[in-house]
């Protein structure tokens, strides 16, 4: 608790405005501490954007999610795991026990797609700010020029590519994962039928013994 409470302190206590670049000091650094506050949660959405890419794409590249035979082997583990008589029976259970499947190639793909959309919004957020610091010293100052409003329209400017800076490569990212995934669940839906194919579907069965009954 004394630690949470720290954290807090030490954030309050920090400038929500930055103070004028000095042209000697520009470097990324001084850049991001020029930003304010609101580029702290940036880079925290951005750290935890390119944490879930990279865990992603190494989970991607370990299954060869582009080769076919995954799914091959997945969908023929399942069918050897029961016996089935109709066909309609076994679609519906492999859509289920494949769904699990599913859900774990999706695994943290939600929150990349809040990340993305969420770095931005602070961005913008962090724009107001700085417009509103901008017209606050416009109406202190007794005599308007451009470096009065400087600081502000740098702040509102910094803050609005940090955020777009992130929510560029995650949206990018998520897009091409979602992408690939449509194609694994389109490629599994057509396994599943070549491989049922062979089994007799139940309606057939139940019209022949309506047929033998008359």
């Amino acid at each position: 608790m004394k630690r949470v409470f720290a954290i807090c302190i030490f954030i309050c206590s920090q400038p929500v405005f930055a103070q004028e670049l000095s042209p000697n000091s520009s470097n990324l650094w001084t850049t991001f501490k020029q930003g304010g506050i609101l580029m702290w949660p940036i880079l925290f959405l951005g750290i935890i954007g390119t944490t879930i890419i990279i865990e992603r794409a190494i989970y991607y590249f370990k299954i060869k999610i582009w080769n076919t035979a995954h799914l091959e082997n997945k969908i023929t583990q399942l069918l050897n795991q029961n016996t089935y008589k109709y066909r309609e029976e076994a679609i519906d259970d492999l859509e289920k026990n494949m769904q699990v499947y599913y859900n774990e190639l999706e695994k943290g793909l939600v929150l990349l797609n809040a990340v993305g959309n969420l770095s931005p919004i602070i961005g913008f957020f962090g724009t107001v700010q700085g417009m509103i610091a901008a017209f606050a010293s416009i109406a202190a100052a007794t005599t308007v020029n451009a470096k009065v409003v400087a600081v502000g329209i740098q702040i509102a400017l910094i803050t609005t590519a940090g955020g777009l800076s992130i929510a560029v490569p995650t949206l990018a990212f998520y897009h091409f994962f979602v992408h690939i995934l449509q194609n694994v669940y389109a490629k599994a839906s057509e396994l599943i039928i070549q491989k049922t194919k062979q089994l007799p579907r139940y309606s057939q069965i139940e019209s022949t013994t309506t047929l033998a009954g008359v």
